[in-house]
């Protein structure tokens, strides 16, 4: 088989494997790096005749307009995947530092 030939035998599965396989992996991974954006809290001291207390309620404008600044949340690179949930590398190391004579 000639190479053009192969080459456009093979240009629709391999475009279909990038558009559905590759770019998706691409994707959920860069999308990993990511958290939650916080909510913005606004901590405010309301009195009475009984006396103050502080009330904290969530300022929904801020924390929208915050989402909408940055749609992917806050960059949190691979301590998603370092911290004690996921893969604890500093519990690990400790553990291994203290097995070790």
């Amino acid at each position: 088989m000639k190479n053009r030939t192969f080459f456009w035998f093979i240009l629709p599965t391999l475009s279909a494997m990038v558009l559905f396989i590759a770019f998706p992996i691409v994707s959920v991974f860069i999308q990993s790096l990511y958290i939650q954006h916080e909510q913005v809290l606004v901590v405010s001291e309301s009195c009475g005749p009984f006396g103050c207390e502080e009330t904290t309620e969530v300022d929904l404008e801020a924390t929208s307009a915050l989402r909408e600044a940055q749609p992917l949340g806050r960059f949190n690179g691979f301590d998603t995947y370092i911290n004690r949930a996921h893969l604890a590398f500093a519990e690990i190391g400790e553990a291994w530092r203290s097995t070790r004579p």
